[in-house]
């Protein structure tokens, strides 16, 4: 995995630069104004990873022009897995002993200098540390210069390979003499266990979707040559070869003085030859269409807005079967939403979203409606400061609330923007946006992520015939915030809103107080869970009944449930449930067991334990395990909801 960078003197990260990328998740955003740098770190990724001519790299101007520019570099921090990326039969003996030196000293070592850059790694480090990343994976940083991209570069700790640790460190490892070689062939290694593939904002996707084109073989992880080449017999080859040379015999005969001699060493065909010269040929009158109705449109006669999207359903059909790529695949967008209407912004973020389930995806974006939607990943934001140097910060996704306000306190002044009330107005345009389309999207806003897995499980129908989709936002606080940013638009006679939306979300003994709007309840409705006796009732979130405290986990399936804790709960839990009295009679989860007020306190805490890790396991267990299309599986409120929409 990449969770870093360190830039120095590229395009605008004048001096030493550190970005980290991520604390070990696998989707990371890069937000901030225009000209702040964000694109940068996707294209000089792209220039180190996919091995770009020195020729490329863009030097930042005013220190050029001051005569200040030393050792431009593009250096990443990599999490090598200790068990599973690179392993000892493959690298030789002496490389692995470097590589497993280097990441214990990338994990231990104290050193620093002046550069601002060392304290963000620091800070950086120590979070993955907090993370237990050190048990699994090698820290290697690790890169290459401009001035001599042939050799390994060790970004600022550079310093150290004449003098101090670093350098008394690779003494000790490798083949002495060999040094050089083993950490050149080391870093090839590592990078060569990805495949960094980069979408910027002005990609030339009619070239880029020929299937003939390098960027789409490598986005399909196959080669047409290697292919084609298998097909080709020896027999052939030579046949041709030999056909060839008597008919350049014939011809030299008929001349005096001159001769066809070879250019180079190269003097027959290869098996590469004839592929190219086959995939030239065929794949030169085939061309990508989108399917629009019962005719095809080429690609390059698409809408930008069109043609953009159409990347990311590329790389989504490609990429979502990760599972057959023989390399890690480092994912980099430009600006997802680049040229799309707004009403499919969310629906575009959901693709990148899934292809991170299973790769790693950067990207850089303007559409902040992303925030409330994504709980797992990092949040790395720039700004420009007074002297022109560039600000990094980075956050958790899912916890931004708390840590803006810690991030405020650290800088003592404001932030340059107000990330948390930009996300919910962008998310909300797109929701009102996609509310008047053509065929009208309807939302069922909820608290978490575990409650997206149930309702895209049972209500999985509507997601097609009805365009329905399920948007976690936090928390009931915040589905409140969404149903007050809604309501106004949505009262707005002005607008034609064909699609509905459901506000949903448990009931607690302190519930929020709500101001529904009846009037527009036919196209919002803020509604919660609430057991009553032994079934669930979708009562209305204004309502004074706040007895029992009702949670999902309190409105499942009695039966799938108790199978479920059973066999999925973990290990020191089990002897507590061992102990539960199950209700053989119970239809409702809330129901499944006959507790005491202390196995009811410790079926709770279960679900909380983990930071909500178990409450988003057993979901997904649920929804594997269940069969929901058998009536008896159904819980009766989710009908009742079904039938809202």
């Amino acid at each position: 995995m990449l969770v870093g960078v360190f830039l120095r003197h590229y395009k605008i990260f004048r001096n030493i630069n550190y970005i980290p990328l991520s604390d070990g998740y696998s989707f990371s955003s890069i937000i901030g104004d225009n000209g702040v740098g964000k694109s940068t770190v996707l294209e000089a990724l792209d220039i180190l990873l996919n091995h770009g001519d020195r020729n490329d790299w863009n030097i930042n101007k005013p220190a050029q022009q001051e005569g200040g520019i030393d050792d431009p570099y593009i250096v990443p921090v990599f999490l090598v897995d200790k068990n599973g990326d690179i392993k000892g039969e493959i690298l030789g003996s002496e490389k692995t002993e470097i590589l497993e030196e280097l990441g214990e000293y990338f994990w231990t070592s104290d050193y620093k200098t002046s550069a601002g850059a060392f304290e963000k790694f620091h800070e950086h480090r120590d979070r993955l540390l907090q993370n237990e990343l050190d048990d699994k994976y090698h820290l290697i940083v690790a890169g290459k210069t401009q001035l001599d991209s042939k050799l390994i570069h060790f970004g600022p700790y550079q310093t150290q390979t004449s003098k101090g640790p670093l350098d008394a460190l690779l003494k000790t490892v490798g083949g002495k003499s060999d040094l050089n070689k083993n950490l050149c062939e080391l870093l090839d290694d590592i990078i060569d266990l990805y495949k960094y593939i980069y979408f910027p904002v002005d990609i030339d996707f009619y070239n880029y979707s020929k299937l003939e084109s390098e960027s789409m073989q490598y986005l399909m992880d196959r080669s047409i040559h290697d292919d084609i080449k298998d097909l080709l017999e020896l027999d052939i080859l030579n046949n041709i070869n030999e056909r060839l040379d008597s008919y350049i015999e014939d011809i030299q005969s008929m001349m005096d003085g001159y001769v066809y001699d070879k250019i180079g060493k190269k003097h027959k065909l290869t098996k590469k030859d004839l592929a190219d010269k086959a995939i030239e040929a065929y794949f030169s009158i085939k061309a990508l269409h989108k399917k629009k109705k019962k005719s095809t449109i080429p690609i390059d006669q698409l809408s930008s807005g069109e043609k953009r999207k159409a990347l990311i359903d590329l790389a989504y059909s490609f990429l979502k079967q990760s599972d057959k790529q023989n390399k890690k695949v480092i994912l980099a967008i430009d600006e997802p939403e680049s040229s799309i209407n707004i009403s499919s912004c969310y629906d575009q973020f959901e693709k990148v979203k899934e292809i991170s389930n299973n790769n790693q995806v950067l990207i850089t974006t303007h559409w902040y409606g992303f925030l409330p939607i994504m709980m797992d990943g990092q949040l790395v934001f720039l700004s420009i400061e007074d002297d022109n140097t560039v600000r990094i910060e980075s956050l958790k996704l899912g916890n931004v609330p708390e840590e803006l306000k810690q991030l405020k306190k650290q800088i003592k002044g404001p932030l340059p923007f107000d990330v948390q009330i930009k996300s919910r107005t962008d998310l909300v345009q797109s929701i009102i946006s996609s509310l008047q389309a053509d065929k009208p999207y309807n939302w069922l806003i909820c608290e978490g992520s575990s409650e997206k897995v149930y309702m895209e499980y049972f209500l999985n129908d509507l997601i097609q015939s009805k365009n329905l989709r399920v948007l976690p936002v936090g928390g009931k606080s915040e589905v409140k915030k969404f149903y007050d940013y809604l309501v106004t638009p949505i009262s707005d006679s002005d607008l034609d809103i064909s699609g509905k939306v459901i506000c949903l979300i448990d009931t607690d003994t302190d519930m929020i107080e709500v101001e529904i709007k009846k009037s527009v309840e036919n196209k919002i409705k803020f509604i919660r869970l609430l057991q009553k006796d032994d079934s669930i009732q979708l009562e209305k979130a204004d309502s004074k009944k706040v007895n029992p405290p009702t949670e999902i986990e309190d409105a499942l399936n009695a039966t799938v449930f108790k199978r479920i804790l059973k066999s999925e709960a973990a290990s020191s839990f089990k002897k507590k449930l061992n102990k539960f009295n199950a209700n053989k009679g119970a239809s409702i989860s809330a129901k499944a067991y006959d507790l005491t007020d202390s196995q009811r306190k410790a079926l709770k805490s279960y679900f909380k334990e983990n930071q909500g890790g178990n409450k988003m396991n057993f979901a997904k267990q649920y929804v594997e395990k269940s069969d929901s299309y058998k009536k008896n599986y159904i819980p009766d409120w989710v009908e009742d909801l079904r039938k809202e929409f």
